[in-house]
């Protein structure tokens, strides 16, 4: 499996996410309320080691989700250290710029 745990800016765990190595889905538990302005949404972005952050999914405010991902963990997470979460007006898609990081942490293989 492949495990991040996002932290506020005060250290604090925020976001649990998780995905099988050869599985597409993403699971996600909120292990606090995210307050999130009307109309925006919580976007989970990969950090790779080389190159530009690149978005995964939408995550819920609160509760527990899940989402698809455009592959397999293996593929999209191999060299992915670090996971960020930003407020986004839309999901986003491949190529966009994210707006600042509201919760980060390190993403880590279990095998």
């Amino acid at each position: 499996s492949y495990v991040g745990l996002l932290t506020d800016a005060a250290n604090n765990p925020v976001v649990l996410a998780s995905s099988t190595r050869h599985g597409r889905t993403m699971s996600i538990k909120m292990l606090r309320k995210v307050d999130v302005p009307p109309g925006k949404v919580l976007q989970l972005w990969a950090l790779p080691t080389e190159g530009a952050a690149f978005p995964l999914g939408v995550v819920p405010s609160e509760g527990k989700g899940s989402f698809q991902m455009a592959d397999t963990s293996e593929k999209l997470l191999s060299s992915v250290p670090r996971l960020a979460v930003s407020v986004e007006n839309a999901p986003a898609r491949a190529g966009t710029v994210p707006a600042p990081f509201v919760l980060t942490g390190n993403c880590v293989k279990l095998w």
